[in-house]
């Protein structure tokens, strides 16, 4: 490539757009503006962003939460398959794809006549290859796992846009994790980063702040943050891209951008502290590796630990700014649904140890995890970990927002329970007086199964059942029922969840129920937990 050329490529204006997890596009949004990027727009699934071919590079080597980078070729008209094959079959692709290159090509949405996905993609590899067989003698051998040269179609309506993916796989894969050596169902990289980002940790890092990860798992949250706060390229690791195999790809401009990113990750001081810890001693021996092949196992503290004693090892630190940050087993990751109750109190005493006014970033599909801790979080994003539903949720620390009850059981024994909702302190009420008539109603009849509540507050519409084994009152157990009744869609999910979990946590306390042995179903739950 001539020189001319070369600066013409990079000057460019091009069109790009970025993909990401659905939530995180305004916090992608502001990375790529970081970047350089301009005429930055979010959408839904990602970035729209303009810039010259160093805009995209930087994009590859240095974004954290998109997953993957592309590059626009062309808006085409896809009102059938001949009309779309037609299109495709004029674009010059012996001037994209590089000779010996293998291909691969997905696509997603639909219209009228271009209804299955695949359907469609297979048109477009049929064109692309038959213009390359065309104009070069030879069709591109065919990669639907690890291509070198790879094109996403997306149609809306009567048009198709034809992307170049620039980055490859996905950019999750950083490359310090070992295939097959891992914890069951890891964080993505991705989502780790998006959450460090949204919950400001860039920011305590260059205060000398803290990061704690008190449930590490294989050490994705610490890693990232280590990353943040070393100034290291999330791409650095990674050997392989996706404009490689592209025509247009300016490989002066690239190693330049590596070897800045190389300068700065060996130059950057790191003031931060980060500690990671858990109890699983397998997770820990991947997490500690995974860090050594970032190059930041010397920047991490790790400790075999159980998150309710994460107070400990904040001793000497409690003046500075900082973040803990966790994804709570959970589902896939939990063995038995009678550990739950245990991962929520050992999550509220970590949160009841931290000094006021730092933050803390959980993730994860429990709703019970409000009522655990005492407060409503100030920031909700849904999003997805792994193949679970799931919530990011940003609290403080001792916030003023925090709220507990002293509920009197009906055997006199006082407990303090943590409310998401401070509302719920009125159906303590109601289900100790209900609870109390029924109780005595039961022992007269000689009954051990009864329904002691049935929606009786309309904001509180569940029921609860109550189940006595023989032997109450000296060696029997108690088992208790909760389940939700109908939830109407015009009921906001979060704050219905976080009734609900109160309502759980409060009928332990008040019929004397331990925890795991109250069996509770939301409306939307498939199983109960």
């Amino acid at each position: 490539m001539s020189k001319r050329r070369g600066r013409a490529k990079r000057q460019a204006e091009l069109e790009f757009f970025a993909r990401c997890a659905s939530g995180f596009e305004r916090v992608l949004a502001d990375e790529l503006r970081e970047l350089g990027a301009h005429r930055v727009r979010p959408l839904k699934g990602g970035v729209a962003f303009f810039g010259a071919l160093e805009q995209g590079y930087r994009a590859c080597l240095w974004s954290r939460v998109a997953t993957r980078i592309q590059l626009v070729l062309g808006r085409v008209t896809a009102t059938d398959a001949d009309a779309l094959y037609e299109a495709l079959s004029a674009m010059a692709w012996e001037q994209q794809i590089a000779a010996g290159a293998t291909l691969a090509v997905d696509a997603h949405g639909t219209n009228a006549q271009l209804r299955n996905t695949k359907f469609t993609a297979l048109k477009v590899k049929d064109a692309v290859c038959d213009r390359m067989r065309t104009a070069c003698g030879a069709r591109p051998s065919i990669d639907a796992h690890d291509p070198d040269f790879s094109l996403n179609v997306a149609l809306h309506e009567q048009k198709a846009t034809i992307y170049l993916n620039l980055s490859g796989v996905s950019l999750h894969r950083r490359g310090y994790r070992q295939e097959g050596v891992q914890t069951e169902a890891p964080l993505k990289e991705t989502l780790a980063a998006g959450i460090l980002l949204l919950a400001g940790w860039p920011a305590l890092a260059a205060q000398g702040g803290v990061l704690v990860d008190p449930m590490c798992g294989s050490g994705t949250f610490a890693i990232e943050g280590a990353w943040m706060a070393a100034g290291v390229a999330p791409g650095l690791l990674r050997t392989k891209w996706g404009f490689e195999a592209w025509t247009g790809h300016d490989a002066a401009l690239w190693e330049r951008l590596r070897h800045e990113a190389e300068v700065r990750a060996e130059t950057r001081a790191c003031s931060a502290t980060i500690l990671a810890g858990d109890v699983d001693r397998r997770a820990l021996e991947i997490a500690r590796a995974n860090a050594e092949r970032a190059g930041v196992g010397g920047l991490i503290s790790f400790a075999r630990a159980d998150a309710a004693r994460v107070g400990e090892r904040l001793r000497g630190l409690q003046q500075l700014p900082g973040l803990m940050v966790a994804n709570p087993p959970y589902g896939q990751r939990l063995l038995s649904a009678t550990e739950l109750p245990q991962v929520r109190a050992a999550l509220a005493q970590a949160t009841e140890s931290l000094p006021a006014g730092w933050q803390v970033a959980l993730v994860t599909p429990d709703t019970g995890i409000d009522t655990a801790l005492g407060q409503a979080p100030h920031l909700t994003l849904p999003c997805y970990n792994g193949p679970l539903r799931a919530w990011v949720r940003l609290y403080e620390a001792g916030s003023a927002q925090q709220q507990a009850s002293q509920v009197v059981s009906l055997a006199g024994v006082t407990r303090t329970v943590g409310l998401a909702n401070p509302n719920s302190a009125q159906f303590a009420a109601r289900l100790r007086k209900v609870g109390k008539e029924r109780l005595r109603w039961a022992r007269r009849a000689g009954v051990s199964c009864f329904r002691v509540y049935d929606a009786d507050l309309p904001e509180y519409a569940v029921t609860v059942d109550l189940y006595l084994t023989p032997g109450e009152g000296t060696t029997g157990e108690r088992w208790a029922r909760v389940c939700e009744r109908h939830r109407p869609g015009s009921v906001d999910a979060l704050v219905a969840g976080r009734r609900f979990a109160d309502a759980v946590a409060l009928t332990a306390a008040v019929f004397d129920v331990e925890p795991d042995h109250v069996v509770a179903r939301a409306a939307d739950d498939d199983n109960a937990h």
